[in-house]
């Protein structure tokens, strides 16, 4: 008995790891090309009598892109953006939604990509996004 439930384990234990195992490369940077830092958020944001300050909420320019591990540059590439919403930012919307899950499952030769906005405040403003002197 014993030694079944020890393959059991072993066996439902492998499959997890397995499962758990995203075959995907996944890397940080900043760029000058996100929404923040931005004149428009200088002095921070009111919302509701809540001062979001823009050192803690609007001066962070990550970007975090993730690629199959067999990603084929060479191949037709799509590119997919993720923006997250209010009260959340890039690391925990990844984790939030199983977005490296999901890009995993859909075995695409794609790159995915998600922009620190307005991080962890209640807020849409797309900061420089949204400048027309970006834009062009």
């Amino acid at each position: 008995m014993i030694q079944r439930f020890s393959l059991l384990f072993v066996l439902l234990l492998s499959c997890a790891i397995a499962f758990c195992q995203i075959p995907l490369d996944q890397f940080k940077i900043t760029s000058s090309y996100t929404s923040f830092p931005d004149t428009g958020r200088a002095n921070g944001h009111l919302y509701q009598n809540v001062l979001y300050d823009a050192g803690n909420h609007y001066s962070d320019s990550s970007v975090i892109i993730i690629t199959r591990k067999n990603f084929v540059p060479k191949k037709k590439v799509d590119m997919i953006f993720w923006f997250h919403g209010w009260n959340n930012n890039i690391d925990t919307a990844l984790i939030e939604y199983g977005l490296s899950r999901q890009f995993a499952e859909a075995n695409v030769n794609a790159v995915l990509v998600l922009a620190e906005t307005a991080k962890n405040s209640p807020d849409s403003y797309g900061g420089k996004l949204e400048q027309k002197k970006y834009l062009s």
